[in-house]
Formats: structure tokens, sequence, C-alpha cells
């Protein structure tokens, strides 16, 4: 290396240094926009992504505001607005902020956002990279195939949380808040560069949650997508089973796995059986009417 390559080298550190220092300086709201753009591409990647992107899910509130933002995160996103299709400061910040982040939403919610753009020059759900949808209370879960299917027309989605709400106890069942949305899951589930997952929220009666109090970053929702797997002739033939045994049981025990435990079940199996293979069965009968009525209609 010659002197002048030596030179050029140590002028390009103190370059990427002062950069590096001015990102880590700058706060909003007294963001020197000018001087962001001549900087590389990268440079202000990093900066957009220190102010605009945090590891918890932000939630998107039926009036269009955000809630659960690290406090970084709301003083800075008022830089994700353009204003105009050459703001190219603004879309490389909406870029940012709705392509990094995960975001929650209430399913009666949904189609609004979908339909929402920022001064008619930016739609954010076409950023969207990872979403969870929520559903409940249990009493009213939500809606049908309609509000969910606005979800297909997302290009960007990758990971897709759909939360349901249910009683721990004596709770309604997937008949209840998975049955209305059935058609739009399946196809999502097919997709080939979507990931998708359902989960169940427990809650307790008296103390329902509305959508937005879902903590979707808790440990405690449970991961029933196993509910998509189609079950074989032997899983739908012990389902079947369980239901001739409920049916003839004339004791005092009310609940599936009570009954079956008693009647001389193993209780895994019964367990099994009642929680995981009998939904995964609805779900194919639910999928089969689905495509009757379809056929119908035609």
């Amino acid at each position: 290396m010659n002197l002048s390559q030596s030179q050029q080298g140590c002028s390009q550190r103190q370059q990427f240094q002062s950069q590096q220092a001015f990102i880590q300086s700058y706060t909003p709201p007294t963001v020197d926009r000018q001087h962001l753009m001549t900087l590389p591409p990268a440079s202000r990647s990093a900066f957009f992504h220190n102010i605009l992107v945090q590891t918890t899910a932000i939630y998107i509130l039926p009036n269009g505001s955000f809630s659960k933002l690290q406090d970084w995160v709301a003083s800075s996103i008022h830089l994700t607005h353009p204003n105009s299709q050459k703001d190219t400061f603004a879309f490389e910040a909406a870029q940012t902020f709705y392509s990094l982040n995960e975001f929650a939403i209430s399913i009666t919610t949904l189609p609004r956002f979908i339909s929402w753009t920022i001064n008619n020059v930016l739609k954010p759900s076409l950023l969207i990279t990872r979403l969870a949808v929520l559903y409940g209370p249990p009493t009213n879960p939500g809606v049908g195939n309609e509000e969910l299917s606005g979800i297909l027309e997302l290009p960007s989605l990758r990971d897709l949380r759909l939360v349901f709400q249910d009683y721990e106890f004596k709770g309604f069942g997937p008949s209840h808040w998975l049955r209305p949305d059935i058609s739009v899951i399946s196809s999502l589930s097919s997709l080939p560069n979507l990931s998708l997952k359902l989960q169940r929220a427990n809650t307790s009666r008296g103390l329902d949650a509305v959508p937005d109090d879902i903590d979707v970053d808790r440990d405690e929702l449970k991961d029933v997508t196993v509910f998509l797997k189609e079950p074989t002739a032997e899983e739908e033939r012990m389902v079947w089973e369980m239901y001739r045994v409920v049916s003839e049981y004339a004791g005092p025990r009310a609940s599936f796995v009570g009954i079956l435990t008693e009647m001389g079940w193993n209780d895994r199996v019964a367990e099994h059986v009642v929680e995981e293979l009998s939904p995964r069965v609805g779900v194919k009968e639910w999928l089969a009417e689905e495509r009757d009525v379809e056929m119908g209609d035609g």
C-alpha cells in the first residue's frame, strides 16, 4: 500500500467515525435532514434503526395512533410521514419503522389500517413484515373471513400471528373463535413466503380483555397452530370414538376429559384427543363446509 492509499484509508475511517458520532448524537426533534441525506445509505439506515426500532410489539389503535412505543421511537415517529413522493428522507424512515418492528392490531381495526394512507402518498400496510392480529373478548371474538382477507393483499408480510382469546376454564372452544375465519386462515397457511402462527390467550370470566389489552410479548400465549394440521384417518376415528363415549355417558362429570378418563381412557390420550385432535378434525369439517358453500354459490 502506498502513502496516498494509506492517507485515503485514514480519511475514510475518520469520515466513518465522524458519521457514526453524528448518528449517535442526533435525537429528534433536532434532526438535520439535509446533513443526513449527505450520508451513505448504510449510515442513514443505521440512524433510522437506532431511533425507530424497538424489541417489543407496537400496537395500532382504532383511532390510527400507536401505543406501547418506547420513548425514543415515540419522539421520532413524526419523521415517518412523507409529504410528497419526493420526500426520500421520510420514505426511508417509514421503511425502517414499518418493516423492522412487529405490530399488533385488533381484527376490527385491521381493514381500516390496510386501506390507510399517509398524506395520500404512503400506504404503511404495504411495508409491514411482522403482524399480530388480536381477537376477543371470548364472548365476541371478532368477525369473519371478509375482515381478515385483507391480509392476503400485504406483499411484504412474512410473520403473522393470530391471537385468539378464550376462557381458561369452560371456554367456548375453537368452533367459536377459529371457525369464523377458517377459510382465509387456510389460504394464509398455504402462502409460501408467510410464517403463520395461531395462539390462544387464556382469560377469566368477568375479566374480559379487549384485544388491545392482550400482551403479545408474554410467554403465556399457547401455540395452537397444530389445529391446521390435517388429521389422519386413525386420528379421526379416535375423535368419533370420543364423541360416542361422551354421548353414551350418564355420570356426573361435565368435561370431556373427565368423562373419558372415568370411562377408562388414559389421561394423556384423553387430553390429546380433546384438546388437539378434536379441533383438527373440526377444522377439516369446517373447510369442507366452506367449499360446499362456494360450490353452491357458483
